[in-house]
């Protein structure tokens, strides 16, 4: 009991990490347009979370943990990129 309690307060600390990240990367590059970058984030949260929940009942659970991996790595190598390319622009900005 006390490994999964462990794994779950792990978990809930890493997305929490992630996603106050993601809303400060987000009203950074969208300044000006913050509150449409806010709502399509959410829709395509909410969009995945849904299609998750349809494919979870024919998938096996080898397959979801696949293909959340995946996902997972292609997140947050899409996450660093962003946020190198902001720290580029701030450079060039700076000189």
């Amino acid at each position: 009991v006390s490994i999964a309690l462990l794994c779950s307060f792990l978990l809930g600390l890493g997305d929490s990490c992630f996603n106050t990240q993601l809303y400060s990367i987000l009203g950074h590059v969208y300044a000006e347009q913050s509150a449409p970058a806010f709502a399509i984030f959410k829709f395509i949260q909410s969009v995945s979370a849904a299609v998750a929940f349809f494919y979870s009942g024919y998938l096996l659970l080898m397959w979801q943990l696949l293909l959340l991996v995946i996902l997972g790595f292609a997140g947050t190598l899409c996450f660093f990129v962003v946020e190198r390319m902001q720290d580029f622009t701030i450079d060039l900005q700076e000189d």
